[in-house]
């Protein structure tokens, strides 16, 4: 493969996901199949590409040139076999001494010593049998790093290894860079994946890695692959590097249109331009923040001068007992635009009965008299989940007291994520004689038409910031308690200009739904076509000269 042709490919995938890392695996691939370079063609131009046997008899995925055999690694290495643990494990670590390289440390582009463990040397040298050589490629083989490859560069610190890690010492050195590509290519990931062992972390044992096959051209050929992968991965970088500048540069345009609307400190905003914007699912995202920040701040709908304001919360009906647990006031940070002067500012406990739900104990085990029971799992921001639904016994009354009803908020309480607590859905009767547990907070509306815009106000960007900074840690997890949410600040528009604004609301966020069903579609389509173009050119028979 020339470089002007893994150009002319890479500009008809560029937006596909992974483009450029499966350009890699292209160009690997093919050099492992002898289609790489030109001069590789020459030599076999008169000769068939044949299946070869490696030396326990079974056949290769693939032909290489008559020029070539196979082997394996067991056959090519004067040593593998995996590092080893020092006795006393962690705690023989050092913050100085002989570098003791791991699976963290074995990268593609070689090893790191970012990170790294040390050992003393009395350890390191009583452990000469797993000590690095420049030369030596080092492959892990547990774990979700398994397979990843490096060669261990001239002038490399004296190292030694962990069990976590496998040392590959070629008998002739020279063989060592090939050797590294056909252990990067996807030809020979797949065989490792199949060849490890064992639950969980899985592993590579030394039988099954000794056996596994790899293709050898001349030492010449060998050369003239490596100087072309270095090449074409030189061109991989620039790729990557102006790939990430255009999405950084989308990304950069995206959040600027949609901060400029969102600080736009007009009555009514009108949000155009969505395909411009929506370029990716991060524009998507910033669309759907930006609809929820204009909704609940005034400037989605306009305001109409007939709309009645909303009873004042001195009017409203058992206040309960929020004065005494302040919230944070509104807005909570930052600089937002002034409120409708149609809008009435409160607290949750001012429009809503807040109460928690029953707490799931073995007595609460399905028995006689079983009820379904939404949990944590069940709610998201805005939607419910309900494909799953658990249940638990109720003893008399309880239903009374516990259940759900048309119209009821439901807010996480307990979620142990600081960015996840808080998310609130609108019931709607999905589920007959259903009841919620003690980490679900029901929000009952205190007058009717109240509840579709509370979720959205909630659920948007303001009403995120308020209930997080209301959330309380403990050892890490974060929640909320029923007195929290009472006392969280709240705005109320006038009813018809609730209905407007969530009716505008939805209209728009279906009109992301649709968005986001574009961006996938079009990854799909892209990804197809790259499919077909690297199943094209390995299906090739010959590769172009340079």
């Amino acid at each position: 493969m020339t470089a002007e042709r893994l150009l002319k490919l890479f500009d008809r995938v560029a937006d596909a996901p992974d483009a450029v890392p499966r350009l890699r695996g292209l160009v690997l691939d093919l050099a492992v199949q002898g289609r790489l370079t030109g001069q590789a063609v020459e030599e076999s131009r008169n000769t068939e590409l044949r299946p070869g046997q490696d030396q326990s008899g079974s056949r290769p995925a693939f032909g290489v040139p008559s020029n070539w055999k196979w082997s394996t690694i067991g056959a090519v290495c004067s040593k593998t076999g995996s590092g080893s643990t020092p006795r006393g494990g962690r705690e023989v670590y050092r913050s100085s001494g002989v570098p003791f390289l791991r699976s963290q440390n074995v990268h593609e582009s070689g090893p790191t010593l970012e990170g790294v463990a040390f050992i003393e040397r009395a350890v390191h040298e009583r452990m000469t049998g797993t000590a690095v050589r420049p030369g030596d490629l080092l492959l892990n083989i547990t774990g979700g790093s398994i397979g990843r490859c490096a060669v261990v560069p001239a002038g490399f610190p004296e190292s030694n290894v962990s069990q976590h890690v496998a040392i590959l010492r070629p008998q002739d050195p020279s063989v060592g860079p090939f050797l590294h590509i056909a252990i990067r290519s996807p030809y020979f990931q797949e065989l490792i994946v199949g060849a490890q062992t064992g639950a969980g972390r899985g592993g590579l044992p030394k039988n099954r890695m000794d056996a596994l096959s790899v293709p050898l051209p001349p030492r010449d050929e060998q050369r003239r692959i490596v100087a072309k992968v270095d090449e074409l991965m030189a061109l991989c970088d620039r790729l990557e590097a102006a790939q990430t500048e255009r999405e950084a540069a989308r990304h950069r345009f995206g959040s600027a249109t949609v901060a400029s609307i969102v600080s736009a400190d007009t009555s009514a905003v009108r949000l155009s331009r969505f395909d411009e914007i929506a370029r990716s699912a991060a524009g998507v995202t910033g669309l759907r923040s930006a609809v929820m920040e204009l909704a609940v701040t005034g400037r989605l709908v306009p305001q109409h001068p007939d709309d009645a304001p909303l009873a004042a919360p001195s009017a409203m009906p058992s206040r309960q007992s929020s004065r005494g647990n302040p919230g944070p006031s509104l807005p909570p940070a930052g600089v937002r635009t002034r409120l409708p002067e149609a809008w009435t500012s409160g607290c949750v406990a001012d429009w809503f009965e807040v109460s928690g739900g029953i707490q799931k104990t073995p007595a609460r085990t399905p028995n006689s008299n079983p009820h379904p029971y939404v949990g944590v799992s069940n709610v998201h921001r805005g939607r419910l989940d309900l494909h799953t639904v658990k249940q638990c016994e109720l003893v008399p009354g309880e239903l009374a007291r516990f259940a759900l009803k048309p119209g009821d908020l439901l807010v996480v309480a307990g979620n142990g994520s600081r960015s996840e607590v808080g998310r609130c859905a609108l019931w709607s009767g999905e589920i007959e004689n259903c009841v919620h547990q003690n980490h679900i907070i029901r929000c009952r509306p205190r007058a009717d038409g109240l509840s579709p815009f509370t979720v959205t106000y909630l659920n948007s960007p303001l009403g995120i910031e308020l209930l997080t900074s209301l959330a309380i840690t403990s050892s890490g997890l974060y929640s909320l308690s029923v007195g929290k949410i009472r006392a969280v600040p709240i705005v109320m528009p006038p009813l018809a200009e609730q209905c407007r604004i969530v009716a505008k609301v939805n209209q728009l966020m279906t009109l992301c739904d649709q968005l986001e069903a574009h961006l996938k579609a079009g990854d799909v389509a892209r990804s197809r076509l790259l499919d077909a173009l690297i199943a094209e050119t390995l299906a090739e028979p010959h590769v172009e000269s340079a």
